[in-house]
């Protein structure tokens, strides 16, 4: 008797079990949204995930197409609300305890899918994830990571941080007869094809000792769409003082390259050269009186920069240079004949400027850009 006792209990004790492993919890996936300005196909990647935690066996998840007849049916009572607040409504016309929402976004090099699990109940988000990719192309592959890191954090299961593999680049070739259904758009480019930067520095004539610091705004266009290598164009605008009564202001325009020995999306290392040309307006003081003389000069910049990115748009960098005057031409003086001078060009000019037009003018500068990347 109490063998058959035992046997009966045992019995009750198994169904319960196999009845509880059985009760599944109902989930609905919703459409991953995109963040990103490039085309990526947000649905092909969401029927994805879904399928790998169908696959799963863990979850009831609710079909693709019942789910979207909903949300067009409730579409505008749906709209205003929030986040959890819309988990809420929805759970409640598809029966469902726990609603699912992520999205892409990207962050310096990375391209990031966070997904959340909201109960429907309490509006709650009881778990989430992230996983991320280097590339556009690699974010099919890690899908199939998320979903099994989503049922082992419903599980109670220990989850490690996530780390991507990275891939080797790959030169994108695209054909104009191609098909271009791909769930990734072939025009998409990973790198801004341009940046525009607005600078402010301090400045020092390096030719003169007693030189009094000045400060210098510049304005570049740049391309950095290739990481080891951009290519720019400035416009620089200064004024400082070369000697206790010889100052100069000017305008210089520059083009150049710059060589980055470090771009990886977070830190940006390199330096850079150039050519153009400066066109300094010296004022020369003295009692009672000022005089204006003017020049042209070849200029070669040459400057070292650090940058730290601020996000996908915007960019920090600190840079220090030289820029080296050559050849200098004298266009005009008001300077008198009757003053203390010499001849330079068939242009009368003070004695203290001519060695400067000789030798040209060279500049050091230190100070911080803001690159607005786009």
């Amino acid at each position: 008797m109490k063998r058959l006792i035992a046997i009966v209990l045992l019995g009750f004790v198994s169904m319960i079990s196999l009845w509880g492993e059985t009760e599944k919890v109902k989930i609905a996936i919703l459409r991953i949204e995109s963040r990103l300005d490039s085309s990526v196909d947000m649905d092909f990647l969401t029927e994805q995930l879904q399928m790998e935690v169908v696959n799963k066996q863990y979850f009831l998840v609710v079909e693709r197409s019942q789910l979207n007849r909903i949300l067009e049916e409730q579409k505008l009572r749906l709209s205003g609300l929030t986040e959890e607040e819309q988990a809420t409504e929805i759970g409640s016309f598809l029966g469902a305890q726990k609603i699912w929402v992520g999205s892409l976004a990207n962050f310096g090099e990375k391209y990031m899918i966070t997904m959340k699990s909201i109960d429907t109940k309490t509006g709650v988000i009881d778990f989430a994830d992230q996983v991320y990719a280097y590339d556009l192309e690699s974010l099919p592959e890690i899908i199939p990571d998320l979903a099994d890191r989503m049922v082992k954090r419903a599980r109670g299961q220990n989850v490690p941080a996530y780390v991507a593999k990275r891939k080797l680049p790959k030169k994108e070739v695209v054909s104009s007869s191609a098909n271009t259904s791909s769930w990734r758009s072939p025009q998409t480019w990973d790198r801004p094809d341009e940046s525009f930067d607005i600078g402010f520095y301090g400045l020092r004539f390096t030719t003169n000792d007693q030189a009094r610091a000045g400060g210098m705004l510049s304005l570049i266009l740049k391309d950095p769409s290739d990481r080891n290598g951009e290519f720019f164009m400035d416009l620089r605008f200064y004024d400082g003082g070369i000697s206790s009564n010889l100052s100069a202001t000017g305008l210089m325009f520059n083009v150049g390259l710059n060589l980055n020995l470090l771009a990886n999306g977070y830190v940006l290392l390199g330096g850079g050269i150039g050519i153009g040309f400066d066109i300094p307006s010296f004022t020369y003081t003295m009692p009672n009186q000022e005089y204006s003389i003017s020049c042209f000069e070849w200029t070669i910049p040459f400057s070292l920069q650090f940058g730290i990115h601020l996000g996908r748009s915007f960019m920090l960098v600190a840079e220090a240079g030289v820029i080296a005057g050559l050849t200098p031409s004298l266009l005009e003086s008001d300077y008198p004949e009757n003053l203390p001078g010499q001849m330079v060009e068939d242009v009368y000019i003070p004695t203290e400027l001519a060695s400067y037009v000789k030798d040209g003018l060279t500049y050091g500068y230190a100070g911080v850009r803001l690159s607005f990347l786009y």
